[in-house]
Parts: structure tokens; sequence; C-alpha cells
């Protein structure tokens, strides 16, 4: 785990991550086999090394390109199923079904992901 010493500006997004991040590391096994293959774990190691580098463009950058995948996994009422699908398809579950009366997703909603999925994976490649 990185340390950093920052000096943020408080109730900023990026530094609510940064401390969400270091606050979860003693979970850190939990949160590698329930994050995917741990790509989201790892994008946060990177943000905190960005920031700590004083790369803040950089670290902005790559909380921008985890966010709206994060806020879709977060809502209300399908967040559980969201997370399970994603887990299923990248191999982390054997199946992202739901146990009565858990909410199932839509062609829509799946649509949505995918949509998610892909432009993320994009957007981390462009910032390398």
């Amino acid at each position: 785990l990185v340390q950093a010493s920052l000096i943020l500006v408080p109730g900023s997004r990026v530094q609510d991550a940064i401390e969400a991040f270091k606050a979860s590391a003693e979970f850190k096994p939990y949160l590698e086999a329930f994050t995917a293959a741990a790509r989201p774990v790892q994008g946060s190691r990177n943000l905190v090394r960005a920031h700590a580098a004083g790369d803040v463009e950089r670290a902005h950058d790559l909380f921008d390109a985890y966010l709206p995948l994060s806020r879709y996994e977060q809502q209300a009422g399908i967040g559980l199923a969201v997370r399970k699908h994603l887990l299923a398809q990248r191999g982390v579950i054997a199946s992202a079904a739901i146990r009565k009366p858990g909410p199932k997703l839509s062609a829509a909603d799946l649509a949505d992901l995918d949509r998610l999925v892909k432009r993320q994976t994009r957007r981390l490649a462009e910032i390398g």
C-alpha cells in the first residue's frame, strides 16, 4: 500500500476515494475476491500512487474512468444484481443468479453494463 502524504481539498471526490481505499486496505483479500479480478483495486492503487506523486490530473482521470461503472453498481434495487453479473462475467463467481425476491437485470440493464464496461476499458487504455 502506498502511503499518501497529501494535502487534499476536504470533501473532494478524489480525497474520498483515496480515504475509502486506504480504510479498506485491511479487507484486501475480500476486496480482491469481490472486485472482479482486482481490476478496480489496482485502479485504486494507481489513483493513490498518482496523487502521491503529485500527478493530480492523472489521479482525477483514473477516478473519472472508474466512476460511471461504480455509480451504476451502487444503484438501489439492482446493485447486487449488477455486481454479481460483473463478477460472473469476469469469472470470479460461477453464477450471477440472485435468490428471490432479488432483482433481475433487464436487457436494457445488460446493454448499459456492456456499454459502461467497454467505455471504461477504452478510457483506461487511452490514459495508460
